[in-house]
């Protein structure tokens, strides 16, 4: 019998995608008489950073709090500020507080929620809202005027097996068929006329835009 994406979450002990309750789209905050500035071509701020820490991701299912350390780190750069990042040792900590198990993971709309309300090592963001994954020019938008977009991906068997044999991911044939084994949280940070880029691990990956939505153009690694 085929098994439904949500007893294969439960078998892996993960948590099921949720999106952030009670929020509008990002378009429902615009003013309709505000015109905010338009994405340029091209998004590179994030090559000014030359080494990435895991921040215990190779150990730890901490990849949305591992992410969100990146983004202040990234925002520093972007605004020349100085906040404090936090130290591998830091990240895991926070991650334990709310983790059940080493390897369970968080959900995204969990982590950004106690990001805004209570704060993550002292940080707190002014706030944050969903973004229409299928409308890559919102994507852009968002990327550039506030410095990433905190998302989420679902991988699969296959792209398991490509990353043991060290391979970079790439969508198989029937890939829409394919079960999720599991999330992992990637800030996109920059993108060109072909793809978005998005910190994973150490290396930069990209996803690539096809007709509106976002797919790997095997250039991505996983963490």
């Amino acid at each position: 019998m085929k098994r439904n994406t949500a007893s294969v979450v439960r078998q892996f002990k993960k948590a099921l995608p949720q999106f952030p309750a009670g929020l509008n789209q990002y378009h429902s905050y615009v003013k309709p008489t505000a015109k905010l500035p338009k994405a340029p071509p091209s998004l590179d701020t994030y090559t000014k950073i030359k080494r990435w820490p895991l921040d215990g991701n190779a150990y730890y299912g901490d990849c949305t709090m591992a992410a969100a350390a990146h983004a202040i780190h990234l925002w520093n750069v972007i605004t020349h500020e100085s906040n404090p990042v936090p130290l591998t040792s830091e990240v895991v900590r926070e991650y334990r507080k709310f983790a059940k198990t080493p390897q369970a993971g968080l959900i995204e709309a969990n982590v950004l929620k106690t990001w805004h309300r209570g704060g993550l090592w002292g940080h707190r963001i002014l706030g944050y809202t969903p973004i229409n994954v299928h409308n890559i020019a919102m994507i852009k938008q968002a990327a550039y005027l506030y410095g990433l977009v905190y998302v989420g991906v679902q991988l699969t068997k296959s792209a398991e097996k490509q990353y043991k044999q060290r391979k970079p991911w790439a969508l198989v044939r029937d890939w829409k068929t394919e079960i999720p084994l599991g999330g992992h949280a990637i800030p996109i940070v920059g993108y060109d006329r072909d793809c978005f880029y998005g910190f994973i691990r150490l290396s930069c990956g990209s996803l690539k835009s096809d007709k509106g939505q976002a797919r790997h153009n095997g250039n991505i690694r996983r963490s």
